[in-house]
C-alpha cells in the first residue's frame, strides 16, 4: 500500500502512518484541485492492488479526508482532527470516497504549510 501511495505522489510530498489503518499525506505544494486529484489517484492506486490471504483474494480500498494546511488553519492537532472528521465522512459515504473538511479552507487556491510543519520538513 505504501508503495502504491508513494507511486502517485511527487518527490517532495510526505507520507506518514498515523495508526492501525490510517496514514497522512502532506502535499508540499499544491492547489485544492491538485489535492483532490492526488486523493483520487491514491484511492485508485490502492483499489488496483491485489491482496491474497490464505489463498483467497481480498479487495482493499481507501477513503480519504482532505483538510487544508495553511498559515492560519490552526495547530497541527486541529488540522489532523479536521482531516480525520472528513475521513470518517468519506467512510460513511461508502468505499473509495473522498470528503473535504467542512472548514471550507480547502477551497483556497493555494495551500501553505504552517510554520511548525514547514520547519519539520
Amino acid at each position: 500500500v505504501a508503495e502504491a501511495v508513494r507511486g502517485v505522489l511527487g518527490p517532495e510530498d510526505i507520507v506518514a502512518r498515523l495508526g492501525c489503518d490510517e496514514s497522512a499525506v502532506i502535499l508540499k505544494s499544491g492547489s485544492a484541485p491538485g489535492a483532490r486529484i492526488a486523493a483520487r489517484s491514491i484511492i485508485d492506486a490502492i483499489a488496483g492492488l491485489n491482496f491474497t490471504w490464505d489463498g483467497r483474494p481480498h479487495a482493499i480500498g481507501a477513503s480519504i479526508g482532505l483538510a487544508a494546511i495553511c498559515a492560519n488553519c490552526g495547530e497541527v492537532d486541529e488540522i489532523i482532527a479536521r482531516a480525520d472528521a472528513a475521513c470518517y465522512a468519506a467512510k460513511a459515504a461508502g468505499r473509495g470516497c473522498l470528503s473535504v473538511a467542512p472548514d471550507g479552507k480547502i477551497s483556497d487556491d493555494r495551500l501553505e504549510l504552517p510554520k511548525p510543519l514547514a520547519a519539520a520538513s
